[in-house]
């Protein structure tokens, strides 16, 4: 007696891929009867999969098509295993899933549900999203686990995560988290990107950086605009996608009271210049990479763009221990409808040349405005600091900053800048 359950699971990935094959090796092994009867619940099995529903078209800006030029998807339609959706110049779509998760496409946009399915019983989403061009955001609801593969014209990018966005034109691809984190897997390694942070992908190179090109941003600000959703990218740098290149090549005919050094230049010439901080004392020029917790990074640049630290004093100098600057005023931090950050003491490991805060809404340690430079190695085993970057040039100018708490006669910090700011103001 032939099991037909059985059989109907183990070769259905087969009937799948090959049906032909399969027929043709099972016609060897069972009665033409029990064939027809095995193929025909495969091919109803296959086909009710393929017809699945995995979602709901909750907004329809404009007209968005779907298989076909003469398909329509109206608001409030189911959408499907494998769906097609391309939109216009004038609209945008925002797909919900069966779990929650919403996927807002923007204009110009051809994207396909490749393989998307949903697991209720695991709550896990996997599949493919294939964007052949355009822009759009994806926002898990922090409960499905997501398994998903994001295809572009210039890279296949595994993904594991919570909310981003992304980005493609031809053979370029961008990829920006606006909330919590992801793993990205491509051929040019893996790499973790967190709220703040990157990935640029071309077909021969990659790039992870706090910065977006400003056409991704001009596309997604119109998709905010015809869907009314805050896409979160004002956290980003922005800059001309040309750029991320060359960084210096713009200003190499200008001369730079901040790049005026070869030694300089040389020690920063292979780092993505957004990423990095410059601090300008009477000694001479500190540059800082920042290389940990974007809520730090994020806001000591946000401040640097306010000039809140131009003229601070270095107002806690300890010979060959550490130089802080930025809050020595201890100025109140504005009441926030935020809940304040419960922060626990850790050890925690300074190199000589680690820069770090307090956590950003740590009122006692300055709210994170303030940040020291460690002078030599130390090792803590209770510290509510947190280390976010680390000195790459300008370490024997942090040695001759006058030393006291506060001193008696404080260096300052003369003005700091973003690479950002360097490079596309030429400073």
């Amino acid at each position: 007696m032939v099991n037909l359950d059985l059989c109907s699971r183990s070769m259905k990935k087969l009937f799948e891929n090959d049906a032909i094959l399969f027929i043709l090796i099972m016609k060897n092994i069972f009665s033409t009867k029990v064939l027809t009867i095995i193929s025909t619940f495969l091919f109803l099995t296959y086909t009710a999969s393929s017809e699945e529903n995995i979602g709901t078209a909750e907004k329809i800006i404009g007209t968005v098509y779907k298989n076909r030029p003469a398909d329509i998807i109206n608001a409030g339609d189911d959408l499907f295993y494998n769906q097609f959706i391309k939109t216009m110049d004038d609209s945008a779509a925002t797909i919900k899933f069966d779990d929650g998760t919403a996927l807002h496409i923007g204009p110009n946009s051809q994207i396909q549900l490749d393989d998307l399915v949903y697991n209720k019983k695991s709550s896990v989403l996997t599949g493919y999203l294939d964007l052949s061009k355009g822009i759009f955001q994806f926002a898990n609801n922090h409960k499905t686990k997501m398994y998903v593969t994001l295809k572009t014209p210039a890279a296949t990018i595994g993904i594991r995560g919570t909310k981003f966005a992304a980005y493609a034109k031809n053979s370029y691809s961008e990829l920006a988290v606006t909330e919590g984190n992801i793993n990205s897997t491509t051929k040019f390694g893996t790499y973790n990107l967190d709220t703040g942070e990157a990935l640029k992908v071309t077909s021969s190179s990659l790039t992870k950086s706090n910065s977006i090109s400003k056409e991704m941003k001009e596309q997604f600000d119109r998709a905010s605009s015809l869907l009314k959703l805050d896409a979160g990218l004002e956290i980003f740098e922005v800059i001309d996608a040309g750029q991320a290149a060359n960084p210096l090549s713009q200003c190499a005919k200008k001369s730079s009271s901040w790049l005026n050094d070869a030694a300089l230049r040389e020690q920063i010439k292979r780092i993505d210049i957004t990423r990095l901080f410059f601090l300008k004392t009477k000694y001479g020029i500190i540059v800082i990479q920042a290389i940990n917790f974007p809520p730090l990074v994020n806001k000591v640049r946000r401040l640097i763009k306010e000039e809140y630290y131009k003229r601070s004093p270095f107002f806690n100098v300890r010979l060959g221990m550490m130089a802080e600057a930025g809050d020595f005023f201890n100025n109140k931090p504005r009441k926030s409808l935020n809940r304040v950050r419960k922060v626990i003491l850790k050890p925690v490991h300074f190199k000589r040349g680690s820069v770090a805060s307090g956590y950003p809404n740590d009122e006692k340690l300055g709210d994170g405005r303030s940040f020291f430079i460690a002078l030599r190695e130390m090792k803590l085993n209770k510290s509510d600091y947190k280390v976010w970057g680390r000195v790459i040039y300008g370490m024997s100018v942090a040695d001759k900053l006058e030393v006291g708490s506060p001193p008696a006669e404080p260096d300052f910090i003369i003005d700091m800048k973003t690479g950002s700011q360097i490079r596309e103001k030429c400073l």
